[in-house]
């Protein structure tokens, strides 16, 4: 389970990568984050659930962006 300011720390690094790249594979959200396909794919399926992002085929967008 991840503390709730390494959750926010990770989600605040995605949703900047996805402003700047507008878009992103799992493989290169794994790779921002320096992590493993392990922990990337629940954190992500998170960040839709949130309403963060938003999984448009092999990719995530920003829900909102703004």
């Amino acid at each position: 389970m991840l503390a709730t300011t390494q959750f926010m720390k990770m989600r605040d690094t995605i949703v900047a990568f996805l402003r700047e790249n507008n878009s992103g594979t799992s493989s290169e959200l794994r790779e921002v984050l320096g992590t493993n396909r392990r922990v990337i794919i629940p954190f992500l399926e998170r960040l839709d659930r949130d309403g963060v992002t938003r999984r448009i085929a092999d990719k995530r967008v920003l829900a909102k962006p703004n």
